[in-house]
């Protein structure tokens, strides 16, 4: 049951948040070498850019709330099977062909009073520089509502097409390369031959993401069979008391049966 609920929430993580291992271009450089890791790596299921920055979302009703926001490819719902299984729609569905098209999650949307084609506005943003901090004019138009099995992903996260990302994170906003793994033990072997063929760029792993996340599932897991252990051994020694006791109150009876010759 534990390693279910943990897989549950470590799965809606790692498909739809940290990816298995990142790499941050801090030269814009990578690009260019993305189609030779992505064929020449036998371990590595799939290869996305993408953006992000925190924002302070208001919609059109008056309603404001603090988010993540995540530029991504508007292909990335058909490219990447694992964000797909994940990213499960209560209304609408994955467009970002347009620039203006936002995807946000259903505890967000819950706390913006928004639904399918109303309009928020990004009226806070991080970002570079040459970004406004404050800005009425950033909007955007719900074309989907998704939900998934982690309830921080779905009251923060929201995904914009990455030429919007582009336009308004600034020009010093840096591309992380999330890439999903065909399995994610083997995260720490191909990061080491990354490094390899490109010593010059950053690269991170869902572990370091996920650290403190992970060690509260994985201890909260071995409380759990602590807890279940001690049940069964205070279980074990009532039933090995009660059948003493039960042999010594037949003591009288038990010593007739053995005078006439019962074993």
């Amino acid at each position: 049951v534990m390693n279910g609920f943990q897989f549950s929430f470590i799965d809606s993580v790692l498909e739809l948040s940290s990816y298995h291992v990142q790499i941050v271009d801090n030269q814009n450089s990578f690009s260019e070498k993305l189609d030779a890791l992505y064929y020449e790596n036998k371990n590595i299921l799939s290869v996305a850019p993408f953006l992000e920055a925190q924002t302070l979302m208001t919609s059109e009703y008056g309603k404001e709330s603090a988010a993540i926001i995540r530029a991504v490819p508007p292909t990335i719902y058909d490219s990447d099977e694992g964000f797909a299984k994940e990213m499960m729609f209560r209304i609408g569905y994955f467009d970002l062909e347009d620039e203006d098209s936002i995807i946000i999650g259903s505890a967000l949307a819950r706390s913006l009073d928004v639904a399918i084609g109303d309009t928020v506005n990004l009226f806070v943003l991080s970002g570079s520089n040459n970004t406004d901090l404050f800005s009425s004019d950033r909007k955007f138009v719900v074309t989907g509502i998704f939900t998934s099995g982690y309830s921080e992903i779905n009251s923060s996260y929201c995904y914009i097409n990455i030429e919007s990302g582009y336009k308004y994170f600034g020009q010093d906003a840096k591309t992380i390369y999330g890439i999903k793994l065909k399995n994610r033990e083997n995260d720490a072997h191909v990061i080491s031959e990354i490094k390899k063929q490109f010593p010059n760029v950053e690269v991170k792993s869902w572990r370091d993401y996920n650290k403190s996340f992970f060690g509260a599932l994985r201890i909260e897991k071995n409380m759990m069979l602590l807890l279940v252990a001690l049940i069964f051994v205070v279980v074990g020694i009532n039933i090995y008391n009660g059948m003493r006791r039960l042999v010594f109150e037949r003591r009288n009876e038990i010593a007739i049966l053995s005078a006439v010759g019962a074993r």
